[in-house]
């Protein structure tokens, strides 16, 4: 009962399944769902799902480890660090794009760019704009949104019948310098007192 309840809540929440799978796969968790998945949201009723929806967002918001050998988690680390992680680690979004396009997986991109935004923009992007000075935030944002229309390119690029290699790797190596931009300002950070 349990997988049917949290694909229920993924669709509610507006999180595709591919790319809430993705992500436990990144932090290297083996998702398993019951191959019977579709039929048991049927039989949810309001109040199982409410409650589901309450619990999945509750684990979400917990502490997840990262990937990181000294094992200190990303609510901890210097976003900065992690923004670093994500463009040159292998284990990081901007390789596994990278493996995908070159494979071919335009299917398996088109799904991961779909969440990856609220991962590498949202979440550590806008962690370390914040850290910056005030004058130097306006530019920050302007990269930031950079990035966001390098997903969205690579993201059109890997649609059903548009899927385009040269396209999706023109707008990965313009994601790759847009983050090196934002890598760029760190030496502007003021140290916290």
């Amino acid at each position: 009962m349990f997988p049917s309840r949290l694909a229920l809540s993924l669709l509610i929440c507006g999180i595709p399944a591919l790319a809430f799978q993705n992500l436990l796969l990144r932090q290297g968790i083996q998702p398993k769902l019951a191959p019977s998945t579709k039929l048991e949201l049927t039989s949810l009723n309001r109040r199982d799902a409410l409650m589901t929806i309450v619990g999945i967002t509750g684990w979400l918001s917990q502490t997840v480890p990262s990937n990181a050998a000294d094992g200190t988690s990303t609510s901890t680390k210097n976003p900065y660090d992690l923004v670093r992680f994500e463009l040159y680690d292998p284990k990081g979004g901007v390789a596994l794009m990278q493996k995908r396009i070159d494979a071919r997986d335009f299917e398996g991109l088109l799904e991961f760019t779909k969440g990856y935004d609220q991962v590498l923009r949202k979440q550590y992007m806008g962690k370390a704009k914040k850290m910056l000075p005030k004058e130097l935030q306006e530019k920050a944002t302007i990269i930031c949104n950079s990035v966001t229309f390098d997903l969205i390119g690579i993201n059109r690029n890997s649609r059903k019948g548009q899927e385009n290699y040269e396209g999706t790797l023109k707008y990965l190596n313009e994601l790759k310098q847009d983050a090196e931009k934002l890598l760029a300002l760190e030496s502007y950070v003021t140290p916290a007192e």
